[in-house]
């Protein structure tokens, strides 16, 4: 009873339902979870929990919970690398899986650091060695990289390097572009040199 009231006031606080992984979870009756009324009180973020106000009142003691397994049986998303990671790791030491229709980095590739990582697109690797063959096949043999300076952009500018070498294409020049760029941050380039 008291695992089912810590994970519940885990789920409420905190706003996380990927706690539930932890072991079970609370399974609220259709009464006191779902969709939301006039007049009831809303806590939470992710699992909300309500009951009419006037029902609070008349509560002597607490409600009894229903522990079964956890309701989460995958996580959608996130949409960019840099916060897959994070979330794969967290979501890996529960096997809980997670599935990224755009998350490409190489490194969610490795199983043994991302158990229950999946997704629907190849990763980076195989997409700069897919650019770099379509460009030695194009005859496209001189040309220039613009890349972004994030972890994502750095890793793809490496990976292409490489790609590029090996497919006999060469790389003219390379320029970064901050990851968060304005006009007091941005250089402007006169393509004339001037």
């Amino acid at each position: 009873m008291q695992l089912c009231t810590a994970c519940y006031l885990c789920q409420c606080l905190l706003g996380l339902c990927l706690l539930v992984g932890l072991g079970r979870c609370c399974d609220f009756s259709l009464d006191t979870c779902g969709g939301q009324a006039p007049g009831d009180v809303l806590i939470g973020v992710m699992n909300p929990y309500h009951a009419k106000v006037e029902a609070l009142h008349r509560r002597t003691k607490p409600e009894r919970f229903n522990c079964t397994e956890p309701p989460v049986k995958v996580i959608i998303g996130p949409r960019y690398s840099e916060e897959s990671i994070p979330v794969a790791r967290l979501l890996g030491l529960y096997m809980v899986p997670q599935i990224s229709s755009t998350s490409s980095a190489s490194i969610l590739s490795d199983k043994t650091r991302f158990p229950s990582f999946l997704r629907p697109i190849p990763s980076d690797e195989h997409q700069t060695q897919a650019l770099a063959k379509l460009m030695s096949r194009l005859g496209w043999d001189w040309i220039g990289v613009v890349s972004g300076d994030d972890d994502y952009g750095k890793a793809a500018l490496q990976g292409f390097l490489l790609d590029a070498e090996h497919a006999g294409v060469c790389v003219a020049f390379q320029e970064v572009v901050p990851h968060y760029l304005d006009h007091s941050n941005g250089s402007h380039r006169d393509p004339r040199g001037g």
